[in-house]
């Protein structure tokens, strides 16, 4: 195991004219991290947020343009001293979104194929023990003769992973590896990585896009926007009490109301007459612009006015969709559209609802009232354009 330190990190692309730098989409601006030995850490955004050009920094595939890396007690890049590892020199696997396993070998020869390759050389006995050994580790045993094509989806990344585990590698990088499987065998293979991850004891830094993919994997994670931190922390507080409007939407927030705080800490959205309560994740002052975010679960319908509780609302059905086991309605609410679930055991399918009154109310531990992040500056602005 071994930790791994990012000290404000930065990767830039040459721009179309000479001896000008600007960022490239998904570059990295300035990122600080400090992941634990042992950890299992989540880069979490959307495509072009800087993720996977972090990861690729880290394994040495690319280059930084300024900051260091330090992995356990080495610095493998250092841009001002002119540091800089090679991929074979950090001793890292790496689990592509691809798998790239090599189609003319063998499972067994895929998993070998990092050990043969290791100085001074493996002997023979020990590459066989070593490959026996993580084959049964991601439950492979008995198709070491295989080859890829003969090997379903999920067996393909089982053999990736086990090609990224087969040298002991001090840290294991994840890029979205699971991305090119149905939801059905996603949902067991996430379990699956976080079960091999503890038995084998590494550090592991994994790339997603996939909210329920870091919710069921990280110790922490990082959520990226433009290449910086968004925020950091472990999933419960990242998925309950997002800091930033991006964050609170990237992660599922369906509701995000636009709005002013007012004196005694309510909250007014925009054009509404009522303010609402809920819990401030940043302190702020009377006046102040922020969002309430909330959740379409957290916000429940009632065509009784007794039912309604605390944040309790009118407003006019205009839809609601079958998802099997809950409903999603959409309901109009002082001229905006809000979200909500609606429990499949108290709504009767193929009643007339559009244009039909309902009350509707969240307990204020459901709103999540967010301060708007301060404009950036100037010059960032425009490094960012």
């Amino acid at each position: 195991m071994t930790r791994v330190i990012l000290r404000n990190l930065h990767k830039h692309f040459p721009g179309r004219a000479p001896g000008v730098v600007a960022p490239k989409r998904g570059a990295i601006n300035g990122i600080d991290l400090e992941i634990a030995s042992g950890e299992f850490f989540v880069l979490l955004g959307p495509s072009g947020c800087g993720k996977t050009t972090t990861l690729r920094a880290i394994a040495g595939l690319e280059e930084p343009t300024e900051g260091i890396i330090q992995i356990g007690d080495e610095v493998v890049a250092d841009a001002a001293r002119g540091v800089f590892a090679s991929p074979n020199a950090r001793r890292l696997g790496m689990m592509f979104q691809s798998y790239a396993l090599w189609p003319h070998m063998t499972v067994a020869q895929n998993v070998a194929y990092p050990l043969e390759r290791r100085r001074p050389k493996i002997p023979r006995a020990e590459i066989a023990r070593r490959v026996d050994e993580v084959l049964d580790l991601v439950g492979l045993s008995g198709l070491e003769s295989r080859f890829p094509s003969q090997l379903s989806g999920g067996q393909q990344q089982r053999v990736a992973l086990a090609r990224a585990l087969s040298a002991s590698p001090r840290l294991v990088l994840f890029d979205e590896p699971l991305s090119n499987l149905d939801a059905q065998l996603r949902f067991r293979l996430r379990h699956d990585l976080r079960r091999i991850h503890d038995e084998a004891g590494s550090t592991s830094i994994y790339v997603t896009h996939d909210q329920a993919e870091a919710l069921a994997l990280a110790d922490r994670v990082a959520v990226l926007n433009h290449g910086e931190v968004e925020q950091l922390g472990p999933p419960t507080e990242i998925f309950l009490s997002p800091k930033s409007r991006f964050v609170a939407e990237f992660v599922g927030y369906e509701n995000l109301l636009d709005g002013t705080l007012e004196v005694g800490g309510g909250f007014r959205p925009d054009g509404w007459l009522r303010p609402l309560t809920g819990r401030w994740v940043a302190p702020a002052l009377a006046g102040a612009r922020g969002c309430a975010a909330i959740r379409a679960s957290g916000l429940h319908v009632s065509l009784d006015a007794t039912e309604a509780g605390p944040n309790a609302l009118v407003g006019v059905l205009q839809a609601v969709t079958y998802l099997g086991d809950r409903y999603s309605a959409r309901v109009a609410v002082g001229g905006q559209v809000l979200f909500a679930t609606l429990a499949a055991d108290r709504w009767s399918p193929g009643r007339p609802v559009n244009g039909e009154t309902v009350h509707l109310w969240a307990k204020p531990s459901d709103v999540v009232l967010i301060p708007a992040s301060p404009e950036p500056a100037p010059a960032l602005r425009e490094e960012a354009a």
